[in-house]
């Protein structure tokens, strides 16, 4: 059975070893809007979706909204985080990512996923994860990005 993206590693691999060109490309994100977050309690009951606006680096103006549904919930609890960039900025925004700080459990990253019929909206599935009465409010930053066009770097250039 063919793993999905096996083919990609190989052709990247057979390039390598044929000497391929010896410049690389490396993709520069900024970041789109500021620390915006919001709390997710884990433990007790199933609670209505939360959201928080997202707002630009500045934070003067509104470039897209963040919806979890439920907005918190016992161990075990499924939740979308959906993204939504406003339609003025779609253009400009890349990708999405949530940081997700969960106190002593660890902080992690997760990209999401962008939707394939609209430039929008990003979303991912989690599962909220903890011990049976574990009580707790984790943090969802929700990280808006841009990407600069890639710079070639050259690296037989010395300076």
């Amino acid at each position: 059975m063919k793993r999905p993206g096996h083919g990609w590693a190989f052709a990247l691999a057979a390039g390598l070893l044929l000497g391929a060109d010896c410049s690389s490309t490396e993709e520069v994100r900024e970041r789109f809007n500021q620390d915006d977050r919001f709390d997710v309690p884990v433990g007790g009951e199933l609670l209505p979706s939360n959201e928080v606006i997202l707002s630009s680096t500045t934070g003067s103006i509104e470039v897209g909204l963040a919806t979890l549904e439920p907005g918190g919930g016992p161990p075990g609890t499924l939740h979308t985080l959906e993204v939504w960039v406003g339609v003025d900025y779609a253009g400009e925004v890349d990708a999405a990512s949530v940081v997700i700080d969960s106190g002593e459990r660890g902080e992690r990253i997760l990209e999401l996923v962008a939707d394939s019929a609209d430039e929008r909206l990003y979303w991912i599935e989690l599962q909220s994860v903890g011990d049976e009465g574990e009580t707790r409010t984790d943090v969802f930053n929700i990280q808006l990005w841009s990407t600069e066009e890639p710079v070639v770097l050259d690296e037989t250039d010395e300076g």
